[in-house]
């Protein structure tokens, strides 16, 4: 599994940085503590077995996917280049009840009968800080 592929490189790799976007850059212990966060995100928010993902591909992203895979759940890339029309009919095919995004594609996702769950609403810096002092589950 991906997950058990990044649980090992962060308990080798300690400082060096394994994703990087125009923004930032993240170490694989950082990402591994993101994708914590996201994994718990995920499971309570849904019980579906594919989550959406419409992100740019970024550390955010990558966060994304991973805690949604550590969910046991499928990752379900969306292309934000779709009108909200054809978006809509790719999520209710694929049979999704959530995606993970960001506010920038809120008005796609107004009209798609869909839980959104925007980066900026998430307790993501709290909850990474206190991914710190908690212990991983397995993958």
């Amino acid at each position: 599994m991906l997950v058990d592929l990044l649980l090992e490189a962060a308990d080798r790799a300690l400082a060096s940085s394994t994703v990087s976007d125009s923004n930032r850059s993240i170490s694989y212990p950082n990402l591994l503590r993101f994708a914590d966060v996201m994994r718990r995100q995920t499971e309570q928010h849904t019980n579906c077995a594919r989550v959406g993902i419409l992100l740019p591909a970024s550390v955010a992203f990558a966060g994304a996917y991973f805690g949604v895979l550590w969910a046991k759940r499928v990752a379900v890339p969306l292309n934000f280049l779709l009108p909200p029309a054809e978006l809509s009919a790719v999520i209710a095919d694929a049979g999704i009840d959530m995606v993970f995004a960001t506010r920038f594609f809120e008005s796609q996702l107004a009209a798609i009968p869909v839980k959104s769950l925007y980066l900026e609403d998430l307790p993501l810096k709290r909850e990474v800080l206190m991914g710190r002092l908690r212990t991983l589950p397995p993958p």
